[in-house]
């Protein structure tokens, strides 16, 4: 009985097998090789790619030792228009190590010591104090971002984002967010706390609630392209979510770390679209979270307690029930002032009657040490030049009036002493009329006696001293106090002029 071998399966008849149909197992033999042999011949053609020859083809990307030849995209890489495409020591063209290397230490130079580029910065900032640097602002630029509602304090970059400085690093709120207040009556001091790992404002992880289940997938776009990320339990254009968050899958073939690109694209609202690909695509039950890596978490102390990464962006003063008028003041909330300066709006200001001024000016700079400066004008539209005021100027209108007086002349004796004076002899020369000598006076009598003289003369000095460009100041950590310090008087100008009437304004920057 035949046998058959083990590939092709050819039939090996034994001797005498096949007697007068031989034909049959050599055709049906020749027919396996055949078709064997076009599958293989198809198979190297198409492995070409199109070259002439498989050697051909496995030369574009081989060298003749069976290492793989660069890439044009390697190649590309390997060139820089920092750092070149050679080695300027030893003049050896980067490999794609080298290249990456110069740029990872062109990095680490840049750290000096901190663990990021970020640390690295923040260390350089720190010298700054924390701030808010924007938000919202009335006319005046007066914080609009800071409010309150019942027993919550609202902080809102729903409209234009807060953005604040905190230990040198960067971070905002970018929606409205509200801060419940609870606890005893008294003062509460709002902070925002950053974190360098952002905040998670989509958990999509089924091992902590609120999910039950992993619903993340990811799949292909209209590109046919991995970039599509969809939750269909959820609304992302409501989520507070936004291009440049961090989206964080957790499990399956395409766990990573991922920037979102896009979110509802074509509006399509469970959906994100993601910079660059996913490595699977078409997975499911995916457990995932979207971070803001600039976000801020709020909250609220009754004390004030500084931490790093803390800073305390307004007050509000709770009566037990709800958010209430802070006791002696008129506000029941105040925000924290932009960049560490307060820049007062302008008040009209008339001392003809009454007499004297007082303005109050809420600086909300959570601090005493200050710079103040108050500073007047006869326009409130920059139309007219601003002056300064100071503490040390004074105006004079001291007179004096001589009073009437007696001067006598006292008894006293005058009389000439005896002397005695005598002309000496003199010669004219004859014919010349020439004086060849001159006369002298000889002798000399005395004056005697005193007078005296006596009586008083009299007067008295009249008028005041007072401060002609001078205003008396007080603040705290939340207001500046500003008074004249003499009725009638507002400020006496550049021309010497005693104004009356005019502007003020005070500008508080916070020095540490």
């Amino acid at each position: 009985m035949a046998n058959k071998t083990s590939f092709l399966e050819l039939l090996l008849p034994e001797l005498s097998e096949y007697r007068d149909i031989w034909n049959e197992p050599v055709n049906d033999n020749f027919t396996k090789i055949d078709t064997a042999i076009d599958d293989i011949t198809t198979e190297v053609i198409n492995s070409r790619q199109g070259k002439s020859s498989l050697l051909a083809y496995l030369q574009v990307s081989m060298n003749n030792d069976g290492s793989l030849k660069p890439t044009i995209e390697v190649r590309q890489a390997r060139n820089s228009f920092v750092f070149g495409h050679r080695d300027p020591v030893t003049d050896v063209l980067y490999s794609l190590k080298d290249r990456i290397r110069k740029a990872d230490e062109e990095i680490w130079g840049a750290r000096e010591g901190q663990t990021s580029l970020l640390e690295e910065l923040a260390f350089r900032e720190h010298q700054i104090t924390g701030m808010v640097v924007v938000g919202t602002k009335n006319v005046n630029g007066y914080p609009t971002w800071f409010s309150s509602s019942a027993a919550n304090v609202i902080v809102n970059g729903s409209s234009t984002p807060i953005w604040f400085m905190i230990d040198g690093k960067l971070c905002r709120v970018r929606t409205q967010e509200n801060v419940a207040i609870t606890g005893a009556v008294g003062m509460k001091y709002v902070y925002a706390q950053y974190s360098a790992t952002g905040v998670v404002i989509v958990d999509g992880d089924s091992g902590t609630p609120p999910p039950a289940s992993a619903n993340g997938t990811t799949s292909v776009d209209v590109n046919s392209e991995a970039t599509l990320f969809t939750d269909v339990t959820r609304d992302f254009t409501t989520e507070n979510v936004e291009a440049g968050d961090v989206l964080t899958l957790l499990t399956g073939s395409d766990a990573g770390v991922y920037l979102v690109k896009e979110v509802a694209p074509g509006a399509i609202v469970t959906q994100l679209k993601i910079q660059g690909l996913f490595p699977v695509g078409g997975l499911s039950s995916i457990d995932y979270t979207i971070t803001d890596k600039v976000g801020v978490t709020l909250g609220f102390d009754t004390t004030l307690t500084p931490a790093i990464g803390k800073l305390y962006i307004g007050e509000a003063y709770f009566d037990g029930v709800a958010v209430a008028t802070i006791p002696s003041d008129t506000v029941s909330t105040r925000a924290l002032h932009f960049k560490d300066t307060f820049v007062g709006e302008w008040r009209a200001i008339d001392v003809s009657s009454p007499t004297t001024f007082e303005e109050i000016y809420q600086h909300g700079l959570r601090s005493t040490i200050l710079d103040v400066s108050v500073q007047v004008s006869q326009a409130n539209d920059n139309s007219q030049p601003v002056e300064e005021l100071s503490l040390g100027q004074a105006i004079s209108t001291l007179s004096y009036t001589p009073a009437n007086g007696t001067l006598a002349i006292g008894v006293g004796t005058l009389a000439v002493g005896t002397g005695t004076m005598a002309v000496s002899a003199v010669g004219l020369s004859a014919g010349s009329q020439t004086i060849t000598a001159q006369p002298t006076l000889t002798g000399s009598p005395a004056l005697t006696g005193a007078p005296t003289l006596s009586g008083t003369v009299g007067g008295s000095l009249s008028g005041t001293v007072q401060m002609s460009r001078s205003v008396a100041i007080n603040w705290d950590v939340n207001k500046v106090r500003v008074k004249n310090v003499h009725s009638g008087v507002f400020y006496k100008d550049y021309s010497g002029t005693i104004r009356t009437a005019g502007y003020l304004r005070v500008v508080v920057r916070k020095r540490g």
